[in-house]
C-alpha cells in the first residue's frame, strides 16, 4: 500500500513543475554559459569603434638605430589605442596611449645596411573604470614608409716596390650603401733627417697608380721616405676615412 506522504511528495513535484511552465520557466537549452555574455559585451564595447586618423611625421635610421613618430586619433567611445610598429613586415613592439588622440614614438636596432620598410598599425581601445581593457582587433587602420639605413664603405690600400725608383699601389673598397665613383690619391714625403713632410695635393685616378720614388739632387746627406694615403669617394658624395701605405725609403 502506497503511503499518504508518498502520495503527497509526488504530487507537490507535480505541481512545482506545472507552476514553472505556466509562469515561463526558462528551459536547460535556454541556459546560456556565463562567457556567451561577456563576449556580447565585448562585441557591444568594440561597435562603431575606429581609428579616424594614422600619420607617420618622419622616420629615419642612423648608426643602425631607427627612430619615428606620427599622430593618431580615435572615432567618439574610444578612449585609448594599441599601436603595433613593423619592420621589413617583423612586429618590433607595440605601445597602447590613453586619450583618443595624440602622438606615438618608435625606435629600434637594426642589423643590415640599405632600404628597410616600416609599418605603423593602430587599434581603438575602451578602458572602463575598473581598468578592465579591450582591445578591438576588427577596425585597424595603418600607415607604411620606407627609409634608408646608410652604411659608410671601407677604404683599402696595398702598395709595394715596382723598382728602384717607383712604387705601384692598388686600392680598392667595400661595404657602403652606394657604389663607389672616385678614387683620390696623396703623397706624403718625409724628408730625413729633417723630418718634415710634404704632402701634395689630393688627386683623383683609377685604383692602380705607379708613383716615382726618389728625390732631387743633391740627395746627401738628405734622403727621404714615400707613403701613399687614399681615400674613395662613393656616388652619394661621402668620402671614407684616409688610409695609408708604410713608407718606402727613397734616396
Amino acid at each position: 500500500m502506497i503511503s499518504r506522504d508518498t502520495i503527497r511528495l509526488s504530487l507537490g513535484s507535480v505541481l512545482t513543475g506545472l507552476v514553472l511552465t505556466a509562469c515561463g520557466g526558462v528551459s536547460d537549452s535556454g541556459l546560456a554559459p556565463a562567457e556567451e555574455s561577456l563576449g556580447t559585451q565585448q562585441s557591444a564595447l568594440c561597435t562603431g569603434l575606429a581609428v579616424d586618423g594614422l600619420s607617420i611625421d618622419g622616420i629615419s635610421s642612423y648608426n643602425y638605430e631607427v627612430a619615428g613618430s606620427g599622430q593618431f586619433s580615435m572615432s567618439t567611445g574610444a578612449n585609448a589605442v594599441r599601436m603595433e610598429y613593423y619592420l621589413d613586415g617583423v612586429l618590433k613592439s607595440a605601445t597602447e596611449y590613453s586619450g583618443n588622440s595624440g602622438t606615438w614614438f618608435f625606435s629600434s636596432m637594426l642589423s643590415t645596411c640599405g632600404m628597410h620598410d616600416f609599418e605603423v598599425k593602430a587599434y581603438p581601445m575602451v578602458v572602463d573604470s575598473a581598468g578592465n581593457r579591450t582591445t578591438c582587433f576588427e577596425n585597424p587602420s595603418s600607415d607604411t614608409a620606407s627609409f634608408e639605413q646608410y652604411c659608410s664603405p671601407t677604404a683599402s690600400l696595398d702598395c709595394y716596390r715596382f723598382d728602384e725608383y717607383e712604387l705601384v699601389c692598388h686600392a680598392s673598397a667595400s661595404g657602403g650603401s652606394h657604389s663607389f665613383s672616385q678614387y683620390l690619391w696623396r703623397t706624403d714625403r718625409r724628408m730625413t733627417p729633417t723630418g718634415s713632410h710634404i704632402y701634395s695635393s689630393w688627386t683623383a685616378d683609377g685604383s692602380t697608380v705607379y708613383f716615382p720614388c726618389w728625390f732631387p739632387e743633391p740627395r746627401d746627406p738628405y734622403y727621404g721616405t714615400l707613403s701613399i694615403q687614399l681615400k674613395v669617394v662613393d656616388s652619394d658624395g661621402t668620402v671614407t676615412p684616409v688610409v695609408a701605405s708604410s713608407a718606402f725609403r727613397c734616396d
